[in-house]
């Protein structure tokens, strides 16, 4: 299991998360977002999977990725703290 979060600027990010075989996705780019939700299921895997150990991606929700920040940032945790998601888009 791994995250990734990459920012650029406050519209420039993405976001990944692999877990057992599932790489998630989600970015400040709509345009990503949209071709990902967009594929059907069995496009979403690995081309060379027949040689490789299958994975598929998908999108991420956006909650997973602000959970994952808030982790690594120590914001967030109880409802009186409040992560700065400035750019994000919502």
């Amino acid at each position: 299991m791994f995250d990734i979060y990459l920012k650029a600027n406050e519209s420039v990010y993405y976001y990944f998360s692999f877990v057992s075989g599932n790489m998630m996705t989600y970015s400040g780019n709509r345009n990503y977002n949209t071709l990902i939700a967009g594929l059907k299921p069995n496009a979403r895997k690995h081309p060379g999977s027949n040689s490789r150990k299958p994975y598929s991606y998908m999108l991420s929700t956006q909650d997973r990725m602000v959970r994952f920040i808030e982790r690594m940032t120590g914001e967030g945790g109880n409802e009186n703290d409040q992560i700065n998601l400035d750019g994000l888009v919502k």
